[in-house]
């Protein structure tokens, strides 16, 4: 559950919960005021009724019986009754307090009804005129702790039926906003046919015309980059043509002038550089074109690396550098060695590339104990390494450091790197670089592994 939807539903339930109650307490206690004269009559001609019923059952039958009645009202309802003579003495023979003597008192004098309260003790007084004399009821109102029971009774079931209106409510607003924030998510991660899901939200409101919009713009931008996708393509492959001739013509100029010429020497370098340029493009716009990769083959990772690791000791030797690879045997994953080569040759060509002469790039792979990427693949070189601020751009294409550029005065197009992360990304890793202590770059490549075949001996 999110953290968008809670704060909706607790924001609709608190809401909802303040307007229902307040409304509760609108209706159930002034509601009751508004007929209060029309209440009280009605309560005090009950009331003398009664008295009067009271004072012929005790004329016919005697103050027993009336006692009895009184007996009754009280244990039934819980009202206490007294019944006066006009001297304001009790007729029953019962034990009366001095608050229920003084009101009878007063209505004797006033003639008139009266109600009084203290406590959770009321006093209804109503005159009675045969036989004359004063009909006294006294009840006990429960005090609030009692009535807590209750009124917790009533408010969780107010907060209930809120909460369940405020679930369905911030469910019907926040569900496409989350949909809509995943598409965002997945396009943003690279996956271009990340959409909105219009059919499940069809109301032509604000919500609505955001998803719409979204999805158009999507839309257009996925077209943009397929076009600018096919057009590096169509150009590097259109470069090649000419480069081909060219190299032909250089060799053919080449032998018609002493060897070692220095201006030939520096077009066959330029042309070199070219040519690994357009070829990077390629392969970088054949990635991109992709969703996965093309095999799904079971591929001995450790014997890739080693073999990797010789051609790039091969390559080291000519400056000076070494490669010392730290492996871990058995350890396989699923995907397209190709590829899989590709990136990590493009990963230990931009550690020699930048390595001091002198210095070794190391190559570790080992697999962790657990985890969705248990394979790790790492390279480390000893050279300038890259500015805290540009590790998370120098996957990018055409994208090298400066600081690095200044120091070997050369550097690559900047392609390799972002061939590596694409064809990572396509195998469901994760590519990062680090700046270790001690100085160099380290790059390190996460993969899911895969079982070994069964007829595999370590």
């Amino acid at each position: 559950m999110s953290r968008f939807f809670l704060r909706l539903l607790l924001w609709f339930w608190f809401t909802l919960a303040v307007a229902l109650l307040a409304f509760q307490m609108v209706t159930g206690t002034l509601a009751p005021e508004l007929p209060a004269e029309r209440w009280e009559r009605g309560v005090f001609q009950a009331a003398t009724l009664f008295g009067q019923g009271l004072g012929d059952l005790w004329r016919q039958h005697g103050a027993q019986a009336a006692r009895a009645r009184l007996d009754l009202l009280e244990t039934t309802v819980g009202i206490r009754g007294f019944l006066f003579d006009a001297t304001g003495e009790e007729r029953l023979g019962r034990s009366v307090s001095d608050m229920v003597r003084r009101e009878a008192q007063k209505t004797l004098t006033s003639r008139s009804p009266s109600r009084s309260a203290r406590g959770t003790q009321t006093l209804l007084v109503v005159p009675l005129e045969n036989p004359p004399g004063v009909l006294v009821l006294q009840a006990e109102w429960p005090s609030w702790q009692s009535a807590l029971p209750a009124l917790i009774l009533r408010v969780g079931a107010v907060l209930l039926v809120v909460g369940v209106m405020a679930w369905q409510l911030a469910h019907h607003i926040s569900r496409p906003l989350l949909q809509l924030r995943e598409a965002v998510r997945r396009f943003a991660s690279g996956d271009m046919r990340a959409r909105a899901p219009r059919q499940a939200y069809r109301h032509k409101d604000e919500i609505g015309a955001l998803m719409e919009d979204f999805n158009a713009m999507a839309d257009r931008m996925q077209g943009l980059l397929l076009s600018q996708r096919r057009l590096l393509g169509d150009v590097s492959h259109e470069l090649r043509s000419p480069l081909t001739r060219a190299s032909l013509a250089l060799a053919l100029a080449q032998k018609q002038l002493p060897e070692g010429a220095a201006p030939l020497d520096r077009v066959e370098r330029e042309l070199h550089r070219l040519e690994e340029l357009v070829s990077s493009l390629l392969s970088l716009s054949s990635l991109n074109m992709m969703n996965r990769p093309a095999r799904n083959d079971l591929v001995d990772l450790s014997t890739l690396v080693r073999q990797v690791a010789e051609d790039g000791a091969f390559e080291a030797e000519s400056g000076g550098k070494q490669v010392e690879p730290h492996l871990t045997p058995g350890i396989w994953v699923r995907g397209d060695e190709s590829l899989l080569r590709s990136a990590l040759e493009n990963v230990v060509r931009n550690a020699l590339r930048y390595a001091p002469g002198g210095t070794s790039v190391g190559i570790d792979l080992r697999r962790e104990p657990s985890g969705a990427r248990p394979v790790r693949l790492a390279v480390r070189d000893w050279g300038p390494g890259v500015p805290d601020g540009d590790l998370g751009s120098i996957f990018r294409p055409f994208v090298r450091s400066e600081r690095a550029r200044e120091r070997t005065g050369e550097g690559g197009a900047g392609l390799g790197l972002a061939i590596a992360a694409r064809a990572v990304k396509l195998h469901r890793g994760i590519i990062r670089a680090e700046n270790p202590s001690g100085g160099g770059l380290r790059v390190e490549m996460a993969l899911p592994a895969a079982d070994p075949p069964e007829d595999f001996e370590a």
